[in-house]
């Protein structure tokens, strides 16, 4: 007869003893809806328990499933059939990685994620600017080759500039736009 009550005992409280548990957390994963986003991999059995979608292992099945042959110690950062292709770092524009999570630029770019392309070499570092490897693209105002000239003020006849916009006149002219011949003074 004890034996019988104990068991009575234990099975009158079915989700803990008898039953499958599922714990508190699990089943609150489940019912909020707010703990779904883009990046759960599960769905919610109609017990609350949480259903690993398949190629996903742990409580919060947030572990992938390597393949055989594959080292799951190795984890983030890695991906392939095997999990021994390195992932670039996120934001990486024109880069490569031999360890998981780093950005080496190809060449013709820099910068931290590889965002900056290198212009050519002779291309003028304040009036130039490039949006390929090895171009040189002028500022507004400025023009040749590198960059190296300037854009005179418009109208400017007999004149040059050293900056956009300038009208600096040649010796013997003078005026606003460098059109009116000086006098010799006496």
């Amino acid at each position: 007869m004890d034996k019988f009550l104990y068991w009575v005992a234990l099975c009158v409280l079915p989700t803990v003893f008898c039953g499958k548990y599922v714990p508190k957390w699990k089943k609150q994963a489940c019912e909020l809806p707010s703990s779904h986003s883009e990046y759960s991999h599960y769905i919610c059995s109609d017990d609350g328990e949480v259903k690993c979608l398949p190629g996903w292992n742990g409580d919060l099945c947030d572990v992938p499933k390597c393949r055989s042959g594959c080292d799951p110690m190795q984890g983030l950062g890695w991906s392939g059939r095997t999990c021994k292709d390195c992932q670039v770092l996120p934001g990486c524009v024109h880069g490569y990685c031999e360890k998981p999570l780093e950005c080496k630029c190809y060449p013709g770019y820099s910068g931290i994620l590889c965002q900056t392309p290198i212009c050519s070499k002779t291309c003028h570092k304040e009036r130039g600017y490039c949006r390929k490897p090895g171009e040189c693209r002028c500022k507004v105002g400025w023009w040749g080759k590198n960059c190296e000239k300037c854009f005179p003020y418009p109208g400017c006849v007999n004149g040059t500039c050293n900056r956009p916009w300038e009208c600096n006149c040649q010796k013997g002219w003078g005026g606003m736009l460098c059109n009116e011949g000086e006098v010799n003074k006496v």
